[in-house]
């Protein structure tokens, strides 16, 4: 799925010849899956756009929505919203801001809670400030 720990768990595999596949869930992928994708035996994403950085890629989307839809937490859990906007996903950084207040007001007791990396921290700031939603934030550590 790439990210930073498989970066060498793939490269370890492709050096012994083990057969390989990648699964890219987003539009753009991450660094890992960009250096590994010409040389997997396969792979999977979900946007055609990210076809092209893979051979022998078959495009699959995100299958039936109630598969995730359909999922329940755990009886009485409040309802909670995980935005992961880190690495270059400025689109949701900057997106996901301006539909919250809309969110909050239309799912009672919904939590957001918005990762955005350091790259986009300020723009993600900005967003939510221009959203006139009071945020809580937490810097990672470094």
């Amino acid at each position: 799925m790439g990210g930073y720990a498989s970066g060498p768990a793939m490269a370890a595999a492709l050096w012994m010849g083990v057969p390989t596949m990648a699964f890219e869930p987003n539009a753009m992928p991450g660094m890992a899956n960009r250096l590994v994708g010409k040389r997997v035996q396969a792979a999977a994403v979900n946007f055609p756009d990210a076809a092209k950085w893979f051979r022998n890629c078959d495009v699959r989307g995100f299958g039936e929505a109630g598969v995730f839809c359909g999922a329940r937490g755990a009886v009485g859990a409040q309802p909670r919203l995980l935005a992961l906007g880190s690495q270059g996903a400025r689109i949701l950084n900057t997106n996901v801001p301006k539909v919250a207040k809309e969110l909050l007001d239309a799912v009672p007791g919904l939590t957001i809670l918005h990762q955005s990396g350091g790259k986009n921290l300020e723009v993600t700031q900005r967003a939510y400030a221009a959203s006139g939603l009071e945020i809580w934030m937490r810097r990672g550590l470094r």
